[in-house]
C-alpha cells in the first residue's frame, strides 16, 4: 500500500503504520485527521543518537482547573476523597522511532498525547551512555528553566488555531513607506501586544508597511537587538507569544500596513548558542 500523508489517514486509531516518515516536516506540527480532533507529528534530525525521546507536560486548562476537581472512591471502611489542584501538570514519556534514510527520529501521535499549549522537551541518548536535552530547533517558542531545563511550546500551527479577520491584499512594493520597527525598545513594555496598540500612531503618520527587527529568540549576554538568534523559528520569549504576533499582523493588515520581518541568517550566537553540538557529536571541539 502506498504511503499517505498524514492528513489524509484513514485507521480508527492513529498509528504510525503507513506514514512516509521523510515527508513529515521537522519539529512538532499539528494536522487535522480524518478520526480524531487533530493529529501530532514530530521528526528532529538527529544522526548520532542510539535513542531519542520526547517528555511531554500537560498542564491542565484554566477553564478545568478553576475548581478543584473531586473523585470520590468508596471503601469496605471509608471513604477516601482526591483532589487535583488547579495547575497540576502531568507528564508522559513518548518515544521516537528512527528513520535510517533521512537521519532522523520521528513520531506520529494523538490528540490526547500532546495538545496546544502543553511543554515538551527532547533527549537524545548518545551511544558513550550520555543522555543530553536539546531544544526542539523547530519549536515555536521555548522557555529555560530554572536549571537549565529545555522547555519547547507545542504551538497550534494550523491557519484554524487563529481568527484571521484581515482579507489583506499586498500593496505593489513602490507605495511602501516602511516604519523600522525594534519591538523592545519601541514602547516601554516592550512587546508585541504594546506595539500593536500604537499601529494607528505608525499609520496615521503616514506609514505602508513595518518592517519588524529581528523577532527570532536570542542570547541576552551579548546584546539584545536580535541580530544574535539561537534559534531561528522560536519567537523572542521577551516579545511575547506566537499567538500575539498573529494578532500583530492581523491588526496591522485591518489598518492597510504591511508587515516585514527582519531575518538574520548568517550568524547565531556567541553564547549560549542552543545549535552548537545538536546531536550529541562534534570533531575537536567543534560542534
Amino acid at each position: 500500500e502506498p504511503y499517505r500523508s498524514l492528513s489524509d489517514h484513514q485507521t480508527d486509531r492513529l498509528t504510525m503504520e503507513g506514514v512516509e516518515p521523510g515527508s513529515l516536516p521537522l519539529g512538532l506540527r499539528f494536522v487535522d485527521s480524518n478520526k480524531d480532533p487533530y493529529a501530532v507529528s514530530f521528526r528532529v534530525w538527529a544522526p548520532f543518537p542510539r535513542a531519542a525521546r520526547l517528555l511531554v507536560s500537560a498542564r491542565k486548562k484554566k477553564e478545568e482547573t478553576a475548581v478543584a476537581e473531586e473523585t470520590e472512591t468508596e471503601t469496605d471502611t471509608e471513604t477516601e476523597t482526591k483532589k487535583e489542584t488547579p495547575g497540576k501538570e502531568t507528564e508522559k514519556t513518548l518515544t521516537l522511532q528512527r528513520h535510517v534514510d533521512t537521519h532522523s527520529y520521528w513520531g506520529v501521535f494523538l490528540a490526547d498525547d500532546i495538545r496546544p499549549g502543553d511543554d515538551y522537551r527532547l533527549f537524545f541518548e548518545l551511544p558513550d551512555g550520555r543522555t543530553v536535552e536539546r531544544f526542539d530547533a523547530y519549536a515555536r517558542s521555548i522557555r529555560e528553566g530554572p536549571t537549565g531545563e529545555c522547555w519547547n511550546e507545542a504551538v497550534d500551527n494550523r491557519a484554524s488555531s487563529f481568527p484571521w479577520t484581515d482579507g489583506y491584499t499586498l500593496r505593489p512594493f513602490e507605495e511602501y513607506i516602511i516604519y523600522e520597527m525594534h519591538v523592545g525598545s519601541f514602547t516601554p513594555e516592550g512587546t508585541l501586544k504594546s506595539a500593536e496598540a500604537k499601529l494607528d500612531h505608525v499609520g496615521n503618520l503616514g506609514f505602508t508597511a513595518v518592517e519588524l527587527l529581528p523577532l527570532a529568540e536570542f542570547s541576552h549576554k551579548t546584546e539584545s537587538w536580535g541580530y544574535n538568534p539561537r534559534l531561528q523559528m522560536a519567537l523572542h520569549r521577551a516579545y511575547g507569544s506566537p499567538e500575539d504576533l498573529k494578532s500583530f499582523v492581523d491588526a496591522a493588515h485591518r489598518r492597510g500596513i504591511a508587515v516585514i520581518v527582519d531575518v538574520v541568517l548568517h550568524h547565531g550566537a556567541v553564547d549560549g548558542n542552543l545549535l552548537w553540538d545538536y546531536d550529541g557529536w562534534e570533531q575537536a571541539a567543534n560542534g
